[in-house]
């Protein structure tokens, strides 16, 4: 098997495709492999970072803009999320670890309607953890509803992994609506505990 060679960032989050990703870049091996994507416009990949080592899959990211350069190496970067990829092979040539990757094919991820169940229990999440429904207009222009619900809820790091890596859009589906049961109960604890301390326990501002 040969695949493509990239530069990888290992970080403890997982980057989902169209996902935008805000980087603060200040460790000197990082700043190296930055300016080479900026000057040779290129991708790099986004990894999970485990105790144990890398995951398997990551996902490329395209810088869009250079928000801030501070003149001494350090920059901050909008980046979004492309292509998921899995690694063949890590190398550490260089200041910072390259991977040869290959990029996943993408299945036809477009889904006629809204699952009923998964939605109603993001929107639920949403609310709890942001104080505001979702907004319709804008999962409705993602390629993966999947990804996109994955990515703005806080799940815990191994199952947005187990989401990326899957390459069936029903079965992330499936997957999700699991999780979010799971979450819901928690979220609405804490929302629970908030309102008492905004209340003073007594149920009075």
């Amino acid at each position: 098997m040969s695949g493509v060679r990239i530069p990888i960032f290992p970080l403890e989050l997982v980057l989902f495709p169209e996902m935008i990703l805000p980087l603060h870049i200040f460790e000197p091996r990082y700043r190296l492999m930055i300016r080479k994507c900026l000057d040779a416009p290129s991708e790099f990949g986004v990894v999970l970072a485990r105790s144990r080592g890398i995951a398997a899959f990551g996902c490329t990211a395209e810088i869009s803009e250079v928000t801030k350069d501070y003149g001494d190496g350090r920059v901050d970067i909008l980046t979004e999320g492309r292509s998921v990829f899995r690694i063949l092979g890590v190398f550490s040539e260089q200041p910072y670890q390259e991977a040869e990757v290959e990029m996943v094919a993408q299945e036809d991820r477009s889904q006629r309607g809204e699952p009923t169940e998964l939605i109603q229990a993001y929107e639920k999440c949403h609310q709890m953890v942001y104080g505001h429904p979702p907004k319709a207009d804008e999962r409705s222009g993602a390629a993966s509803l999947a990804y996109y619900i994955a990515a703005d809820l806080p799940l815990a790091l191994d199952d947005k992994q187990t989401v990326l890596e899957l390459r069936n859009e029903p079965a992330r589906r499936a997957v999700l609506v699991e999780r979010l049961r799971e979450l819901l109960p928690a979220l609405e604890r804490t929302h629970r505990v908030r309102g008492k301390a905004r209340t003073n326990g007594h149920g009075e501002l």
